[in-house]
This record gives structure tokens, sequence and C-alpha cells, in this order.
């Protein structure tokens, strides 16, 4: 993600969030989803690259297609946000 544009020397005191969202059809009484990462954590390189790889997971006693989005999320020192989501993908 690149902070770019008027103003984007001021972007600073940012907190980066990275996640993913889950979609499904019906879920049953005790249904999971659980993500993981057993490798080495996000690095984050110069210029602010973050590198994400080898996440894992699952979803549990539910029926139909399931989605998953990833998405990152931006929030500046002074509230500011920017919220940028991938294209779902059906599992």
């Amino acid at each position: 993600m690149k902070i770019d544009g008027p103003g984007a020397d001021g972007f600073t005191g940012t907190k980066l969030t990275i996640g993913y969202q889950i979609g499904y059809s019906v879920a049953l009484t005790g249904a999971t989803v659980a993500l993981y990462s057993p490798g080495p954590p996000p690095t984050v390189r110069s210029k602010a690259a973050v590198r994400l790889s080898g996440v894992h997971g699952y979803v549990q006693s539910a029926t139909g297609p399931v989605t998953i989005r990833p998405y990152a999320k931006v929030v500046t020192s002074n509230g500011g946000k920017v919220v940028i989501y991938v294209a779902q993908q059906q599992l």
C-alpha cells in the first residue's frame, strides 16, 4: 500500500491492520472459522511494503459457498482512515 497524493507527507503515526472477511450462506450451531499463518510473521520492508505468506484456514459447519476477501486498513494519528479491499475469492 502506498500513501500518495496531496497531503501524503503529513500522513504520520500510521497503524496498519490486515484482515480477512469470511462469508458463507448458512452456519450450523457451533460453526468455526479459523485463519492462521504457521510461517514467519508479516514482514515490513523499506517504503512500508508488507508481504504475507503461508496463511491457512478453514470454515467448519457451514453450508454453501464460502468466500474470502482480504483487506488492509491504515489509520493515521489524527483519525484519518483508508481501507483497501482485494477482490473476493470463492473457495
